[in-house]
């Protein structure tokens, strides 16, 4: 059965069972839950977003009209703002979360694990909608937090300090955004090791933090490391291995390194020609950069600024 038709079915079941039985009864509740959960594996967020509004407005009009909530609001608004930020609607997830997240600290308490994903998705959150400072402060105390209470090498400890490091690499924190995307890499390759894809993407990363902290011959073996794990766990022609190919070709220029740098962006220029056609973004992003390199060398010209290198790296 196709993800459309499982779709189509269970906005059958949904319907049928808001109608007879209501917005709270447990079937009702499961079958929105699954329909959500569908459509977001479908990336049709927009349709998810639509069906929670919905969901919230009826409570609104349920309400108003005879003083009976039908629903349980608090879990339609913590999917809700979830929603709206893998549907890049970042600016409205803000309010949504902050209201799920000052209402579960109430309740079950500032530390639940419940309401530290809630607190760190909300970071995440401030950190996409440009609010830099309060996305800081925010993962920062989430990231304590989630030590004291789950653990320093709990999975979701992990990952609230990856959030983090992004937050710093936001906000131009360079050395934060290394040191503690060190810690990261260092508990990842401790944790699952050296070739999983966790591991390896975090070592890529680091690849270009240390370029944007004008740090280039750091970034270098960094790069090696991440290119030599993904040709052995993706192969050589995986979209990521080429992102990391690239990135590696970026810090040898800044690292002086011109010649060894052409020669790769050439590499990387014919597999993503071949792999994800001419016109595909990052073929083009390694034709400009070869044009780039190119000019510097002839030119004598120093590397431009570090706003240059945002947009170069992958």
């Amino acid at each position: 059965m196709s993800s459309d038709e499982a779709i189509r079915l269970l906005q059958q079941d949904f319907a049928e069972h808001r109608r007879r039985d209501g917005l709270n009864h447990p079937d009702t509740i499961a079958l929105r839950v699954r329909l959500v959960d569908a459509y977001s594996a479908a990336g049709r967020f927009g349709d998810a977003i639509t069906l929670l509004e919905r969901t919230l407005a009826a409570r609104e009009s349920a309400l108003a009209q005879d003083g009976v909530d039908p629903v349980d609001d608090l879990a339609v608004r913590r999917a809700l703002g979830v929603m709206y930020l893998r549907g890049n609607r970042s600016e409205d997830a803000v309010p949504v979360l902050e209201e799920v997240v000052r209402r579960m600290e109430e309740t079950v308490g500032l530390d639940d694990p419940g309401t530290l994903t809630q607190r760190n998705n909300l970071g995440v959150a401030y950190a996409r909608a440009g609010r830099t400072v309060e996305a800081t402060v925010q993962l920062e105390r989430v990231v304590a937090d989630r030590e004291w209470a789950l653990g320093v090498d709990h999975p979701e400890t992990t990952a609230a300090r990856w959030s983090l490091v992004h937050v710093y690499r936001q906000a131009r924190m360079y050395d934060e955004a290394t040191r503690l995307g060190e810690r990261v890499l260092s508990d990842l390759e401790r944790l699952r090791g050296s070739d999983h894809p966790d591991t390896l993407g975090v070592t890529s990363e680091l690849t270009n933090l240390y370029v944007l902290a004008d740090c280039p011959d750091l970034a270098v073996p960094f790069g090696e490391r991440a290119l030599a794990g993904r040709r052995r766990v993706l192969g050589p022609e995986h979209p990521e291995t080429l992102t990391t190919h690239h990135n590696l070709a970026v810090a040898l220029h800044r690292a002086g390194r011109d010649d060894e740098s052409i020669t790769m962006l050439t590499e990387v220029l014919a597999d993503r020609e071949r792999v994800l056609g001419p016109d595909h973004a990052d073929t083009t992003s390694s034709r400009t950069e070869i044009a780039h390199v190119e000019r510097v060398r002839a030119t004598g010209n120093p590397c431009p600024d570090q706003l240059r290198y945002n947009d170069s790296i992958a």
